[in-house]
Formats: C-alpha cells, sequence, structure tokens
C-alpha cells in the first residue's frame, strides 16, 4: 500500500504547517494495528495521547481555596536596625578585618 500522503503529513509536521484535522488524521493512522515497518517509530508520538487521555480539571472549590491562600493574614514582625547594629553584625558574621572592627568599637567607645 502506498503511505505517500501519511509520509506528506509527517513532513509538514515536523515543519509545523500541518491543522489540527491533519494531526487527528495522522494519530488516527497510528492508531491502527497493521503499520508500515518504516513508520512504525512514529507511533509512540501519536499514540500517547489514546493511551490514556488526561483530564486536568480544577475543583468547584478551587475559587474558595484561593482565595482564602491570598485573604490568610501573615504575621510580620518588624524590628528596628540602626547602622551600628547593622556594622556589628556584618564585622562579626563576615569577618571582616581586625582593625575594622577594632576602630568601629573605638568610635563606639569614644565618640
Amino acid at each position: 500500500m502506498d503511505y505517500k500522503y501519511i509520509t506528506q503529513l509527517l513532513e509538514r509536521y515536523w515543519e509545523g504547517t500541518t491543522s489540527l484535522e491533519e494531526e487527528q488524521i495522522l494519530k488516527a493512522f497510528f492508531s491502527q494495528k497493521d503499520i508500515p515497518a518504516e513508520l512504525l517509530r512514529y507511533k509512540p508520538l501519536f499514540d500517547y495521547q489514546t493511551a490514556e487521555p488526561r483530564q486536568d480539571v480544577l475543583g468547584d472549590d478551587f475559587d474558595e481555596r484561593i482565595l482564602s491562600l491570598i485573604n490568610e493574614p501573615t504575621p510580620v514582625k518588624a524590628h528596628i536596625i540602626t547602622l551600628q547594629q547593622k556594622l556589628k553584625n556584618r564585622c562579626s558574621r563576615q569577618l571582616l578585618s581586625w582593625p575594622l572592627c577594632s576602630h568601629w568599637a573605638m568610635r563606639r567607645r569614644f565618640p
């Protein structure tokens, strides 16, 4: 049997120029049992959707759940950090050189 039309559709499919109807023709062709050996390697590409149709449907309570998450108050703890505290923490965390830290400590003792 001549499968020239199917090979043309496959070429157009790889180029991205097939219509939805033509893709349905390819899916219908590859869902058959008798497929020529030279086209058998394309079967999994078109057969996967017919084997296990998947439905992604949101539940009826989806809006309520999302809105409850959005409207849920989150506690915020704000702390006021002075510049001196920030520099002190930065000196201790990043292990800056001793002269810089000692200079900061001296300035704090003797303004």
